[in-house]
């Protein structure tokens, strides 16, 4: 009674080897099971598992959303955040690589594009929202940052030097009544 009482106990903690028996023989010894391997899929995708033990790691289990899609208030602060890393001289495949493609609602990266002339020079404006508008109020430029451009590189970012570029483009109107 013992004796079965030993083995059960022994099988159920996973011990491979039988206690020796009384007849003298050797322990039996079972084999390992042969370590699975795994086949390439055929359509690309990833392999399936052949054991629990050998499971495939996955990545943790997010929340699905559209990708890009922000709340307005998210929105605006993430534009600010990342318009902190925009600097003069950098060019305008960077500065679309930063602002990325996010949006929210009917705002999209950049909001409002102008462009003007001033000096014989083209300048491009891109408008991006970094200040959310207060409850039903609507969005200005107040709202928004201005990064200018010329010849597809930053030349200036904010209001002041747009407030300048205007000024400019003004007096070479012949405007009497320049900001």
């Amino acid at each position: 009674m013992r004796r079965i009482a030993l083995l059960t106990l022994l099988l159920l903690t996973g011990c491979v080897t039988a206690p020796p028996s009384d007849t003298g023989s050797p322990p039996a010894v079972r084999p390992a099971p042969p370590a699975p391997t795994a086949e390439p899929a055929e359509s690309g995708g990833p392999t399936p598992s052949a054991s629990p033990s050998m499971a495939i790691p996955t990545e943790p289990v997010r929340k699905v959303t559209p990708p890009h899609v922000l709340s307005l208030d998210d929105f605006a602060d993430r534009n600010d955040e990342h318009l902190l890393s925009v600097y003069p001289g950098m060019s305008r495949a960077t500065v679309d690589r930063i602002m990325g493609d996010y949006r929210s609602g009917g705002w999209t990266n950049p909001y409002k594009r102008q462009i003007a002339t001033a000096g014989g020079r083209t300048y491009e404006i891109l408008f991006y929202l970094t200040r959310s508008p207060r409850a039903a109020n609507r969005v200005s430029e107040g709202n928004m940052t201005p990064v200018i451009f010329e010849n597809d590189r930053v030349t200036a970012i904010g209001r002041y030097p747009l407030k300048k570029l205007r000024r400019a483009v003004c007096e070479e109107r012949g405007e009497t009544a320049c900001p």
